[in-house]
């Protein structure tokens, strides 16, 4: 009440130092930060990072600071001019806050236990927020870089339609879908994605520049050629990989893998011919 319509005329000393301080912390660490930062007076569309509640957070442990000063102040009471008395609620009060001190180390330690590791990271990222494509990507593609390839399909499921988040989530999509042996959706899936592509080439924007159109289709293609049976199909795909994006290191080093294996089979054909 303080806080809001001001301390009353001959208010205790600790009432206004209160109202001073929760005022302080609210209004210049709480409030105007994170209204700054929250797109509701300027839109920046941004993902938020950690750093942008740094002051709100500051600005709420001064008031849950002054809190737990009220709360023991109040709970201590004199009974001459050096001694006090405490009753119980000035022991709840420490309770309370040792309790408060261990459920912050347990989320520390759980902080700190999911960035030991990116797979822990986005694993827990998915478990609070399971709706966002970001994490969803995320999450799937480290689950495949672990060869979790099931539960990666599972995440990477509602995003591997290329209408619904593009085409570069379909990529990755295809490739959990081909070491599941499921080339026949993989290959359903690349198909959908080339076609928006080629959409996306026509419709132009600042979010579909041809560089990165190219990258997601070579990519794409590469996706193709690991679902190719036959040896001379995979290596036509490859190069139509190579060609469509010369610069992506991943579909030449694809190509030039196929081209060592193809060499190899030669020599050993050599081999078996002479003996």
């Amino acid at each position: 009440y303080s806080v809001l319509v001001g301390a009353p005329p001959g208010s205790k000393e600790w009432i206004r130092e209160a109202r001073r301080v929760v005022l302080q912390a609210f209004f210049p660490f709480l409030f105007t930060p994170f209204l700054l930062s929250s797109n509701l007076l300027v839109v920046v569309g941004l993902m938020k990072a950690d750093r942008v509640i740094y002051l709100p957070l500051l600005g709420f442990c001064i008031m849950e600071a002054m809190l737990f000063k009220i709360f023991l102040s109040a709970a201590t009471t004199p009974t001459s001019k050096h001694a006090f008395t405490k009753s119980p609620l000035h022991w709840a009060g420490y309770a309370l806050f040792l309790a408060h001190i261990y459920l912050l180390t347990v989320r520390v330690h759980e902080r700190n236990y999911a960035w030991s590791h990116s797979l822990n990271l986005w694993l827990a990222a998915y478990a609070i927020n399971p709706r966002s494509h970001h994490t969803m990507y995320n999450c799937g593609y480290e689950l495949s870089l672990k060869q979790r390839y099931e539960e990666a399909e599972f995440v990477l499921r509602p995003i591997g339609d290329p209408h619904v988040d593009g085409p570069t989530n379909t990529f990755v999509y295809a490739m959990v879908l081909y070491n599941l042996n499921k080339c026949d959706s993989a290959n359903e899936y690349i198909d959908e994605a080339i076609d928006v592509i080629e959409q996306k080439r026509i419709t132009g924007g600042p979010r579909n520049q041809p560089h990165m159109l190219d990258r997601a289709e070579s990519n794409l293609l590469v996706a193709r050629a690991h679902c190719a049976v036959d040896m001379s199909q995979k290596g036509r795909i490859l190069y139509q990989a190579v060609q469509t994006d010369q610069t992506n290191t991943y579909a030449i080093q694809q190509a030039q893998g196929l081209m060592q294996r193809v060499e190899t089979m030669q020599k050993m054909n050599q081999n078996q011919r002479y003996v």
